[in-house]
């Protein structure tokens, strides 16, 4: 009756403040992969600009400006998830865990930006701006917890 639960082995040592590591990281994963899809949002919104007006068509048109936008756009908003990342875990030593999550949040971001498609569909260029905006406010909340951690933990 007086024993107490073995507590689980901390892989990162003991003593170490691996729960609150834990939550900064997912923390900043979430951070990264919101910057990024409201890069990738805000891009959208300026191919549906470029766009407005203009016929529909059968065939993509890659020659003009909106295409640039649309890859261009896409790519930068992943790397800026994963620049993100690896900055914001730049007290994590190990080179190997900081790219293997800055990738994880390029990634991640690429699957985030599906939000949207849905976005989009359903209200148009106003939805993308509501996209962009939902991600700003989540990137503002996300970094007040991020920079609460990093001067508790100096």
């Amino acid at each position: 009756m007086g024993t107490e639960p073995t507590p689980p082995p901390r892989p990162a040592g003991e003593g170490s403040d691996q729960d609150g590591l834990l939550g900064f990281v997912a923390s900043t994963l979430a951070f990264a992969i919101l910057l990024g899809v409201a890069v990738i949002g805000a891009s959208l919104w300026v191919v549906v600009a470029l766009q407005a007006g203009k016929p529909p068509s059968e065939v993509p048109d890659t020659s003009g400006p909106a295409f640039t936008v649309l890859v261009g756009g896409t790519f930068l908003g992943a790397l800026t998830a994963a620049v993100a990342t690896w900055t914001l875990l730049a007290r994590i030593g190990s080179a190997y865990r900081r790219g293997s999550f800055a990738m994880v949040s390029a990634f991640a971001t690429m699957a985030a930006m599906l939000a949207a498609i849905p976005a989009h569909t359903r209200f148009g260029p106003a939805g993308l701006v509501g996209l962009v905006g939902a991600c700003a406010i989540g990137c503002v909340l996300l970094g007040r917890r991020l920079s609460r951690w990093n001067r508790r933990h100096g």
